[in-house]
């Protein structure tokens, strides 16, 4: 990195991010992600990629499917009464994310599949057909599970564009148009461990519980007050864009990020002209941005291309376009390629990273990823 900070910037007291950097030179540095089963093995001893089969559950935090549970559970009760029915939407509220699968074959297949063709159009029409003729089937088809197909296929329907419409708002975003379309679709302004929404539906939830005559009413205004709020981070995070445009002048804007359970700050990544990169905070209740870190630009070196065009690393870069490339000499002689999505490193510098070892003839010797 750059170890300078811009002089047009104030440093922001509460965000000592970039680990690395001489921002906060007291700030304690803090360790490589320990979630990822890879980072603490010799990369070079798998060339192919290396299993998350261990620890891909540990490496995502159990608020994203509680939170599609508990959406499911909201949507069930206000419109349907059925007990079958809640229990189909819920778990087709779950079946986008089916795609966690792909963690266990290797890193490559995680990044490639990740919200991918699971969150796509084809899927949102086609799954819930095979939701249907397993539930048309189940419980040895005793009353009240025995329905009409179209039913059930409705009910699946809803349960998955409900995750779909929940994800899309997350810095991720989803490839909605899938398999048609490849690329990403985010509002990108709520962090993707925002707990308002789950707390908020599970507080409509239980108030339904325990006064049943208000059950409709409570359901009704926790959906409302949860649009709302995603509606209203949308807004603020366009201003906060508009923002960042007019007082970074002499910057082009690549991205702004929500931040933890923060309506006013964001995380912008920001590229001069001659190719540099900049990270920082937008706060619009302050009006002012803060500087965290400078990137040099991109590495453009043949080797750094090779490693751009393997699968781990194209995979990489359609979640994280942002992401920061250089190229670095390991103790052994191997080129390491390392690509940082920039646009999470206010958590951890190392976080979601990934490496590409190569060795002198220009042949991939080893990957890693850390997530």
């Amino acid at each position: 990195f750059i170890k300078q900070i811009s002089p047009i910037h104030q440093i922001h007291p509460e965000y000592p991010v970039c680990q690395v950097s001489p921002i906060c030179p007291n700030y304690p540095v803090s360790p490589v992600n320990r979630l990822s089963p890879v980072n603490r093995l010799n990369p070079l001893a798998y060339p192919h990629g290396r299993s998350l089969k261990r620890n891909y559950w540990k490496a995502n935090d159990p608020l994203d499917p509680v939170t599609h549970v508990i959406a499911g559970t909201v949507i069930s009760k206000l419109w349907f009464k059925k007990k079958w029915a809640m229990q189909v939407i819920v778990l087709s509220a779950l079946l986008p994310d089916i795609d966690y699968i792909s963690a266990l074959f290797s890193p490559e297949a995680f990044f490639v599949y990740r919200r991918g063709i699971t969150h796509g159009i084809a899927f949102m029409l086609l799954a819930p057909v095979l939701v249907s003729v397993i539930a048309s089937k189940a419980n040895g088809g005793r009353k009240p599970v025995r329905r009409h197909f179209e039913e059930y296929y409705y009910l699946s329907l809803i349960g998955i564009l409900s995750h779909v419409f929940l994800d899309l708002f997350t810095p991720y975003g989803v490839r909605a148009l899938a398999p048609f379309d490849a690329r990403y679709y985010s509002f990108a302004s709520v962090y993707y461990l925002d707990p308002v929404i789950a707390l908020v539906l599970f507080a409509g939830f239980m108030v339904s519980r325990r006064k049943r005559k208000y059950a409709v009413k409570a359901l009704a205004v926790a959906l409302v007050i949860c649009l709302v709020y995603l509606g209203g981070r949308t807004a603020i995070r366009h201003a906060a864009f508009s923002f960042a445009r007019a007082k970074l002048d002499n910057y082009i804007v690549r991205s702004i990020s929500p931040m933890p359970l923060s309506l006013w700050q964001w995380w912008y990544v920001a590229r001069l002209a001659d190719g540099s990169k900049r990270t920082g905070v937008i706060d619009l209740l302050a009006g002012n941005s803060y500087e965290a870190a400078a990137y040099p630009p991109d590495s453009r070196s043949s080797l750094a291309a090779v490693a751009r065009r393997t699968r781990l690393a194209s995979g990489f870069l359609d979640v994280f376009p942002d992401a920061h490339v250089e190229a670095s000499k390991d103790g052994e002689g191997h080129t390491v390629v390392t690509f940082r999505a920039l646009s999470y490193s206010f958590m951890n510098e190392f976080k979601f990273t990934v490496m590409v070892y190569l060795n002198s003839s220009g042949k991939v010797a080893g990957r890693k990823a850390v997530f």
